[in-house]
């Protein structure tokens, strides 16, 4: 099964190339469940083995569908986060209380949430949705995701141990 989803994935990126990678990993930052970052791995490992894509470019593709995914992310949970939780929330056992009690949690600490959300997969995927349903300013809520997406990224490509 693991191999049928990896060479479907290998298929999109031979057609499209950093189109693929952008796409996928913009819908995964707006907070659906899609392999965005499974296509960075196959798209890094066909640009090192093929050198048919450029690791550099890939870089910028996935960048680039990160930022724009997280804006729309943060934009649909702008507009309609809140009645979205509030309708379809019984299906992720979020009741009434418990939407308030994060709206509280993410007024109070929403710009570490943004932050540490950089760090745990499943944070990283909802933390736009959940900034622009909880109302947090765009501004600190691009602050926030810009410094934790640097602490994440950086260590990694530059030798240093931060």
């Amino acid at each position: 099964m693991f191999h049928l989803a990896t060479s479907e994935l290998a298929h999109f990126l031979t057609a499209y190339g950093y189109g693929a990678v952008l796409l996928f990993v913009a819908i995964e930052s707006m907070g659906i469940p899609f392999p965005g970052e499974t296509m960075l791995l196959v798209a890094a490992t066909y640009a090192g083995i093929t050198y048919r894509l450029s690791l550099p470019l890939v870089i910028v593709a996935a960048a680039s569908g990160a930022i724009l995914g997280d804006n729309l992310g943060y934009w649909i949970g702008r507009e309609g986060g809140y009645r979205l939780l509030r309708r379809y929330g019984r299906y992720l056992r979020l009741d009434e209380r418990k939407v308030k009690l994060g709206q509280y949690l993410f007024r109070k600490h929403g710009g570490k949430v943004i932050f540490f959300g950089c760090f745990i997969a499943v944070l990283r995927a909802w933390a736009a949705f959940l900034a622009g349903t909880n109302r947090m300013p765009w501004a600190s809520f691009l602050l926030f995701k810009a410094l934790g997406a640097l602490l994440l990224f950086l260590p990694k490509h530059t030798g240093n141990c931060v």
